[in-house]
């Protein structure tokens, strides 16, 4: 179940989807979420890179499908009961991330989000800041910069689709 976490401060407040990779918790803007959706069955591309686990048809839309824990360098996404695939839309491609676990929608502030661009540690780890709720720290990812949709449009076929 989605819980919201909101903070007192009403100044310029974003919504953010949290959601685990291993340990890890990472937030993506919620206007950037179309939807979220059990494991689906994926039609595997040969040669794709490892993390790009294949395409689905979503309601008569091919949609790539990209394991965020390989692509970011954590490993395999195993499967479980929590596991998920959030369907994102970035610029005009629609992408699924599978991830560990959804946990919540949190509300963030100027003052609950730091702004922090050397935070960047894994290669292809873009953050835009780190949302502080106690000592739980979440980072809140940027999509595009992070999967990188040239690597997701040359990997798919028929790239017209998404």
């Amino acid at each position: 179940m989605i819980e919201s976490s909101k903070t007192t401060d009403t100044k310029s407040e974003d919504r953010f989807l949290e959601f685990m990779i291993r340990d890890e918790f990472f937030g993506i803007p919620l206007l950037e979420i179309r939807e979220v959706i059990g494991v689906p069955k994926t039609i595997p591309i040969p040669g794709a890179p490892s993390w790009y686990q294949g395409i689905m048809n979503l309601r008569g839309q091919v949609i790539p499908i990209i394991d965020l824990g390989l692509k970011l360098g954590s490993g395999h996404t195993e499967k479980t009961n929590e596991t998920a695939v959030i369907i994102v839309e970035c610029t005009s491609v629609t992408i699924g991330i599978i991830v560990d676990a959804v946990k919540k929608v949190i509300t963030a502030t100027e003052k609950t989000i730091q702004k922090n661009q050397s935070q960047n540690t894994k290669k292809d780890l873009k953050i835009d800041g780190v949302f502080r709720n106690g000592e739980q720290m979440t980072l809140i990812l940027n999509i595009e910069k992070s999967l990188n949709l040239d690597d997701i449009v040359n990997a798919t076929p028929g790239s017209t689709l998404i």
